[in-house]
């Protein structure tokens, strides 16, 4: 399905919930049957999309600590040899945070970071972001310039 429908379906259905369980007065009634439905058939999508950033990230992301991926790694050198590395999973946590700030309801965009997340707390080196330049050619099997 393609991704602009899908997302307005999802505005549709959002929209419809309010509606439905709201009486012409502006109060909310009690939940119906439909709104659980709804409300299960939103999660089934969450967690579907959440499947799909997984391996769309597996497949753009390294397959190994210290392989590098389709999309190369955010680096940035430091004083004393040192290179930080930004992982992927980090950046996603920052970006779902501004999503949540900035109140995006999209659950494919929340699914592909929540996948994107996961992802990258697979790998074995996830909780290191600062690497001695002689420790991280070590680790990636090569020798050299990193960047």
């Amino acid at each position: 399905m393609n991704l602009m429908v899908y997302m307005k379906m999802e505005s549709i259905i959002n929209r419809n919930i309010t509606i439905y369980n709201t009486n012409s007065n502006g109060v909310h009634r009690q939940p119906s049957l439909f709104y659980a439905i709804v409300k299960i058939l939103y999660i089934d999508m969450i967690f579907i999309d959440t499947i799909f950033g997984f391996l769309f990230t597996r497949y753009m992301a390294g397959e190994r600590k210290g392989k590098r991926g389709r999309v190369p790694s955010l680096r940035f050198r430091a004083p004393g040899n040192y290179t930080i590395h930004l992982h992927h999973w980090f950046l996603c946590s920052f970006a779902l945070v501004c999503m949540y700030r900035i109140d995006i309801s999209s659950t494919f965009l929340y699914g592909l970071v929540y996948g994107s997340i996961a992802q990258g707390l697979t790998y074995r080196d996830f909780y290191k972001f600062i690497y001695k330049e002689n420790n991280l050619l070590e680790s990636r099997g090569e020798s050299g310039q990193i960047l």
